[in-house]
């Protein structure tokens, strides 16, 4: 590289890095501000309250019980100094209902961590040990934990953050929905369990339902020791099925991605029913009579066959052990 080549390359990096400065000038003013600490409670008594419902724009949010009859808000965290009017914590308590919302005027998301500059907050809920009506929690990109609760019905929303339950009993409908986030359900109860990710991971381990319908439009579905009817959609993410025990019905559908059934004991009884356009499907169990068996169509019998596995798959391969 000639001097002259160097000179100019230097002078373009020197415009720019000058032209990032001018226009970033609140970012840049981070670098040299204070951390303070944020440390907000409310307290409201929680005796008569059946519905709670959060609105939170980015914050991490763990709700968890308590044995006392105090349902217990806490917002805490750190924050550059000059950000730390923009985040406020505000409750209403409605009849039986409570509102919690973190109001969110900064620029910069929460998690944010540049030297001496943190906003790295967190809400956490603590209720009391009872069966509720209803739940309802929105994020857009903060977590969101929910461990030991019960509810008639449990509703967590989350735009890119992840979704983590565990150990819930819900009587009625159990909706866990992210756009891009990671959802993780396990231990947990319901009479039906929703689940909707756009490229997130969905797991679900341990659950026990009548029904379970899981959609994804690229990311992937691990579903283990599922106990409940089972319909799973996903246009490219893989699809994975592991249970003890055939016990219920199955149904999956995918444009492209892979299905893998997998189960510790062979079914003794079923029915197995593989129609792919230009995917393979392969099935070993032990017994069994089929009425068709090619690369993109299986139909297979055993016992008296019942439950059902139906799997449909545009370019993915199927396989059942």
């Amino acid at each position: 590289m000639n001097k002259v080549t160097f000179l100019g390359l230097s002078l373009i990096v020197i415009g720019l890095f000058a032209l990032v400065i001018n226009f970033n000038q609140p970012f840049f003013g981070l670098l040299s501000d204070k951390v303070v600490n944020i440390n907000e409670n409310e307290v409201i008594d929680g005796r008569n309250i059946s519905n709670i419902d959060v609105n939170n724009s980015s914050l991490p949010v763990l709700i968890k019980p308590t044995k006392n009859n105090d349902i217990r808000i806490e917002f805490q965290g750190k924050v550059s100094e000059k950000y730390k009017n923009d985040f406020t914590l505000e409750v209403k308590k409605n009849n039986d209902k409570v509102q919690v919302m973190i109001n969110n005027k900064s620029p910069i998301k929460t998690g944010f961590n540049f030297r001496t500059t943190r906003i790295n907050m967190q809400l956490n809920i603590y209720v009391p040990q009872k069966l509720y009506d209803s739940i309802s929690i929105s994020s857009s990109s903060g977590k969101v934990i929910a461990t030991d609760i019960q509810a008639k019905n449990f509703y967590l929303r989350a735009s890119s953050g992840k979704i983590e339950v565990l150990n819930l009993f819900v009587e009625k409908n159990l909706k866990l929905e992210a756009s891009s986030g990671r959802i993780e359900a396990k231990d947990s109860v319901a009479t039906f369990v929703g689940v909707t990710a756009s490229s997130g991971t969905i797991s679900l381990s341990n659950v026990i339902t009548e029904k379970l319908e899981v959609t994804s439009s690229s990311g992937r579905i691990n579903l283990t020791d599922i106990d409940g009817d089972i319909t799973a959609s996903s246009s490219s993410g893989k699809i994975t099925i592991k249970n003890k025990e055939l016990t219920n019905d199955i149904t999956v559908a995918t444009s492209s991605g892979r299905v893998e059934v997998k189960f510790t004991n062979s079914p003794t009884s079923a029915i197995i029913d593989f129609l792919g356009s230009s995917g393979n499907g392969n099935v070993h169990i032990s017994g069994m009579k089929f009425e068709e068996k090619s690369n993109n169509r299986i139909l297979g019998t055993i016992g008296s066959e019942s439950p059902k596995v139906k799997v449909r798959t545009s370019s993915g391969s199927f396989y059942l052990n």
